[in-house]
């Protein structure tokens, strides 16, 4: 169960860590699928999102 957490907690900061580069690439806060901007309330959700909402589900 530990392992489980320690391999969360390592993906979690992981995925943290590529949305600070996207942020000084200048890329944070578009989707890498579309192009499009994500909403502001999805990044506050979780700033390590990558796809807006219509490409995360799929549409």
């Amino acid at each position: 169960m530990a392992q489980a957490a320690e391999r969360r907690r390592t993906a979690r900061r992981r995925h943290l860590q590529d949305a600070l580069t996207r942020l000084e690439a200048g890329e944070f806060g578009w989707c890498d699928e579309c192009g499009e901007a994500t909403a502001l309330k999805r990044l506050e959700a979780d700033p390590a999102v990558i796809r807006c909402v219509a490409c995360a589900l799929g549409d």
